[in-house]
This record gives C-alpha cells, sequence and structure tokens, in this order.
C-alpha cells in the first residue's frame, strides 16, 4: 500500500492504493542490453554526501551518447524504513528525484514481511496449477498483524466465502483489516501534520 504527495503545478493529490508486486530473481548479465550495464556501472554516489540533505545523491556522465540518446527519464530513490511496534507492518518512506528537480517528492508505503513469502509461490507455480494459501484475508492480513501461517484448507471463495450482503447473516470479525486499516489512519494523520516541503519535507 502507498501513499503518495505528487506536486505538478498546482495540482496535488493523495490516496491509498493497493498493489500487487513480484520480482524474479536477478537477470544474467549476458541477456542485458550493454546499454544498461554500462550506464549502470558509471553511476556513482556523490563524494562527501550528507546523508539527511534533501539534495540528490547520485551522478553520471549526461554528455554520454548513448545516455542523451537513451535516458528518457529516471528516478532516484532514497528509502527510509520503519518498523510498526508490534506487528510485522514496515513503513518506507521514499524519497523520489525526477530530472531537473532539486527537491524530492515523497511517498509513504506499507507492507507486511509475509506478503513477499506467500506472492513468491506464484513465480513458482507450474501451468494450471494454483497456490494454496487457505483463506486469503487471514493469511494476508492476520488478526494479529504478526506473520500469518497457511493451513492450506481450500477456500473456493478467495477468503470471502465468510462474508454476505444478507441482512440477517453476520460476517465474521476480520481483526485483520480493523487493524491494518487502524494503522493507515494514524500514518496518514503523522504525514498530513508534517510541514516543511521547501525543505525537503512532506507537505500534504
Amino acid at each position: 500500500m502507498i501513499i503518495d504527495d505528487y506536486m505538478l503545478t498546482k495540482i496535488r493529490s493523495r490516496g491509498w492504493k493497493f498493489a500487487l508486486e513480484s520480482l524474479i530473481g536477478p537477470l544474467a548479465p549476458k541477456i542485458v542490453s550493454p546499454v544498461l550495464t554500462g550506464f549502470a556501472q558509471r553511476v556513482t554516489m556523490k563524494q562527501n554526501y550528507n546523508t539527511s540533505s534533501a539534495e540528490v545523491f547520485a551522478q553520471w556522465d549526461t554528455s554520454m551518447p548513448t545516455i542523451r540518446t537513451h535516458l528518457i527519464t529516471y528516478r532516484l530513490d532514497k528509502i527510509y524504513s520503519f518498523g510498526i511496534r508490534r506487528t510485522c507492518y514496515k513503513v518506507e518512506l521514499t524519497a523520489m528525484w525526477y530530472p531537473n528537480q532539486k527537491l524530492p517528492l515523497w511517498g509513504l508505503g506499507v507492507r507486511h514481511t509475509g506478503w513477499a513469502i506467500h506472492l513468491a509461490e506464484l513465480e513458482r507455480l507450474p501451468v494450471g496449477h494454483k497456490s494454496e494459501w487457505g483463506n486469503i484475508i487471514t493469511t494476508f492480513l492476520p488478526d494479529d498483524g504478526q506473520m500469518s501461517c497457511v493451513t492450506g484448507e481450500e477456500d473456493e471463495g478467495f477468503g470471502m466465502t465468510g462474508l454476505t450482503l444478507d441482512n440477517d447473516s453476520k460476517a465474521p470479525p476480520r481483526n485483520g483489516i480493523r487493524l491494518l486499516t487502524d494503522k493507515l489512519m494514524q500514518l496518514s494523520e503523522i504525514v498530513s501534520s508534517v510541514i516543511g516541503y521547501n525543505e525537503g519535507g512532506v507537505n500534504i
């Protein structure tokens, strides 16, 4: 989940969004374009860089023909990672520099340490098979916010079988959803209270 503060002229937006991410292991250098590998090798950190500053931290030679031809846009990220107390949720505050931008824009992401483990199963699934996550909601949003355990029990409703629109039936409690929502609201209050955008802070 990511909350972004993006400013274009005088337009700003704020909201929580949910994204599914996947990462397959590193590529073999021989199948990567020399343009990319050469560029990566020439990117360096600025000497004597102050890590607490809001200045761009990396540099490269923009006069090279391959860079002038192929580098259309880019983004530099500096990530500050924090843990949410008594849970396995992590908060990632990201400073993002875009081309010709001296001060960064800021993003705030929240993820659970168990999500990568569960989603990694999708990368190893044979064709025609499915993952065995049991109840989807309690697997990815555990009631106590800690590491969830997968029972492997079938749930053809993808964790939604206990939910109903029937007024005569009560849906089971979803403490994991409540806990995460509460943490997101607390983070929203913190982010909204921060000032000092001109000094590289977050201004929403």
